[in-house]
């Protein structure tokens, strides 16, 4: 993956070395300015990966139970500039669940939590509805599992 990463970006910066098997295919159409690359990531690997080629960096925390925070400090710390006076850039993505009430929004995120739980089974094949969420059996290990994926939820109204 890190190469493909390189790949892409000499593709958005037309700079290729003269050596290099694309070094005379053009991209196109090019925007007259280029993006700014965010690499979304869901891992140390991923914010390592940013640092080191002076990436922005976003951290799934949605998708993911490691320590956002602890992760994106270490992209920080181990950001390398690409251009002059470049600093690290970085975002947190979280759910967040919202409705007219907390009761209601937790409802249905009980729904989209239930339906990850069975999706790590071999089992999710759709999300299920609130009534269905709420009648799943849940085991004990179940539960604890969605106490901690809860923990990085904004849930409310």
């Amino acid at each position: 993956m890190p190469e493909l990463l390189k790949d892409l970006l000499h593709f958005f910066n037309n700079d290729f070395p003269k050596d290099h098997e694309f070094s005379k295919v053009t991209a196109s159409p090019l925007p007259p300015v280029t993006p700014e690359i965010w690499l979304l990531g869901t891992s140390k690997k991923s914010a390592a990966l940013a640092a080191k080629n002076g990436m922005a960096s976003a951290f799934g925390q949605f998708i993911s139970e490691k320590n956002g925070a602890e992760i994106i400090q270490q992209y920080v710390d181990a950001f390398e500039p690409v251009k002059k006076d470049q600093l690290p850039q970085s975002l947190l993505t979280v759910s967040a669940i919202c409705a007219e009430t907390t009761e209601e929004a937790e409802e249905i995120a009980l729904s989209s939590l239930i339906w990850q739980l069975q999706t790590e089974k071999g089992q999710g094949q759709s999300i299920p509805t609130i009534e269905e969420a709420k009648k799943y059996d849940l085991t004990d290990k179940e539960k604890d599992k969605l106490k901690i994926m809860k923990q990085n939820m904004i849930i409310g109204n």
